[in-house]
């Protein structure tokens, strides 16, 4: 009988447990990304300033696009290679803005289709991973292809190349991650490419 509550209890523990986690992070971009960071790498991240301050920058757009009013301004971000951009911004922001407004669409580009794709591979992991799908069972990969997945809610994310084609596809956020190869960024051809 002792055995049967000490379940219980530890079963009410868990839920009340997941329940803490989603309302925090659904509420918080920047703890999302801690709280889900081990879903993208079993790398410790170093907890800088920086990023918080991204993550608060990202929050602040988006909360302007759930509540429907139009753009202020467009956010450009340049940080040093290694500095989780591309975690923060391309990975984990999406699936983020999911939680909050699970019909969005997103279209995420770099300057490769190959970078698209990881970056779209790491988002899916973050839905796929054990505490996404308790935290938020309500959003669940419907459509899975290598640049494009969808969310059983409506919200979609594309993943594209630059040069690539979007063309029809509407889009409640863009993400813009490293738009143009390092080795082309002094060559007028490269980076009249990044700017179409």
């Amino acid at each position: 009988m002792e055995d049967i509550k000490m379940n219980e209890m530890a079963h009410i523990s868990n839920e009340t447990e997941i329940q803490l986690i989603r309302d925090i992070t659904k509420g918080s971009f920047y703890r999302f990304v801690q709280e889900f960071w081990h879903t993208i790498t079993s790398e410790e991240p170093v907890w800088n300033w920086h990023i918080k301050y991204l993550c608060d920058e990202l929050q602040t757009v988006a909360e302007r696009v759930f509540a429907k009013k139009p753009k202020e301004y467009d956010v450009l971000i340049n940080v040093p290679p290694g500095s989780t951009k591309t975690s923060v911004c391309s990975v984990m922001l999406p699936v983020w803005i999911w939680t909050r407004m699970p019909n969005a669409q997103i279209i995420a580009c770099s300057h490769t289709m190959a970078l698209a794709h990881g970056f779209s591979r790491k988002s899916r992991e973050v839905v796929k991973s054990d505490l996404y799908m308790k935290c938020f069972p309500e959003i669940q990969i419907a459509l899975d292809q290598a640049t494009h997945f969808m969310n059983t809610r409506g919200g979609e994310r594309y993943a594209v190349g630059v040069g690539g084609t979007v063309t029809g596809k509407h889009a409640h956020v863009i993400v813009l991650d490293d738009p143009i190869a390092p080795a082309a960024a002094n060559s007028e051809a490269g980076l009249a490419q990044a700017n179409l």
